[in-house]
């Protein structure tokens, strides 16, 4: 079974297929010897796109992503061949060949905005949206509920064929038949959040719930009940709420920061809404940190037992030459000289006397091996307003 996602398709391969996979690949890199090792070869691999990850039932996830060596764009699908060496044999005459497939989507930069004040984060993500969903649109509000998610028309599921010339599925189909699967495969303050979504329960598939913390806490037609509230419009949805009771501290590499620990999840289906934002003070220190979580942006699988740690390739700050980073499994930190980047601008007070308040705004350019397209975040901070 093919999984599609917003930038890379998934295979499940059994623990007794995947050395022929991996003999396969090592051929088609042109590799020799001791690289065609595991350890080498995974390097390789993700060099030109591929990732193989064990899961804890001990098959193997063997993830493309759509502008990987050899994926090919043909009738409106992302198309890859793949062969299986049989146990015991070298020669490609005597292996079983397969194609992924996954419906077209243009890839484009994804962005996100993330506006910190002492009361509120206020997080908008963009991302693509298919010319196919423009004429569905509509606009919603906190009054209407059940109104459809739009955005990405991405099917969960893909299709694995065994060598044959069927013709391709139909363009915005929201599942493609398998018609062979040779190999076996096993199921498995206040806060503003803006996000592009995929169509919703309008159209038969499973409703999209908000999960805070990893528990399902509301549907969105329920969510005012836990101090939620939901605006729906024809692209994003937006949830605010006070941010003290969303944002939790967390400690990252002996640096703090407040995390907005929140998804939306539908079926096998996730996406996420996490952002971070600085502690609140009332000045800026000597330098300014940006935490970023370190995860895919779009549709990505909910509940894999897959722990996917991305791997950072570049990194620019477009306000500050001079910047240094770390990485955790799950975040990356940039440390940002204040001085430069830091502004101040007039301000009132709770009782309306006059003060004066710091604030900036950076943007950061990064780029991750296991993601089709580089994401912008940019991070527009305001402290505490100070009384002259």
């Amino acid at each position: 079974m093919v999984e599609c996602f917003s930038d890379y398709m998934a295979l499940r391969i059994p623990r007794s297929h995947v050395q022929g996979l991996r003999q396969w690949l090592g051929r088609v890199l042109h590799l020799s010897g001791t690289w065609r090792t595991p350890h080498h070869l995974d390097s390789f691999l993700a060099k030109c796109g591929y990732f193989l990850h064990p899961d804890s039932d001990g098959d193997f996830i063997f993830q493309a992503l759509y502008s990987a060596c050899f994926v090919q764009k043909k009738r409106a699908n992302y198309r890859l061949e793949i062969r299986i060496l049989q146990k015991g044999v070298k020669s490609l005459e005597q292996s079983d060949g397969y194609v992924m497939k996954c419906p077209l989507t243009e890839p484009q930069p994804n962005h996100v905005h993330v506006r910190c004040t002492p009361m509120f984060i206020q997080p908008s993500f963009q991302s693509r949206r298919p010319p196919s969903l423009e004429k569905a649109a509509g606009t919603g509000n906190r009054d209407s509920p059940g109104h459809p998610l739009l955005g990405e028309a991405l099917p969960g599921l893909g299709a694995l064929e065994l060598g044959t010339q069927e013709p391709d599925p139909p363009v915005g189909s929201s599942l493609l038949l398998i018609k062979q699967e040779p190999l076996s495969t096993s199921e498995e303050e206040s806060g503003n959040v803006s996000r592009l979504l995929p169509l919703g329960s309008s159209n038969g598939q499973t409703p999209w719930l908000l999960s805070l913390r990893g528990e399902l806490v509301a549907s969105l037609e329920d969510a005012s009940l836990i101090g939620l509230y939901v605006d729906i419009n024809a692209t994003a949805i937006t949830i605010q709420s006070p941010r003290p009771e969303l944002l939790q501290r967390q400690e990252v590499l002996n640096t703090s920061t407040e995390v907005l620990p929140l998804w939306l999840v539908s079926g096998y289906s996730a996406y996420s809404l996490q952002a971070t934002c600085p502690l609140v003070l009332s000045q800026p220190k000597w330098e300014i940190l940006v935490h970023i979580p370190k995860e895919r942006l779009g549709l990505v699988k909910r509940g894999s037992h897959v722990k996917e740690i991305l791997s950072l390739q570049s990194l620019q700050v477009h306000q500050a030459s001079t910047f240094t980073a770390t990485e955790s499994p799950d975040f990356v930190v940039v440390s940002i000289p204040a001085t430069g980047v830091v502004q101040v601008q007039q301000c009132q007070e709770g009782q309306g006397a006059p003060g004066m308040q710091a604030f900036y705004r950076v943007d950061l350019s990064l780029e991750f091996a296991e993601m089709a397209s580089p994401v912008l975040w940019t991070v527009e901070n305001f402290f505490q307003c100070v009384s002259k």
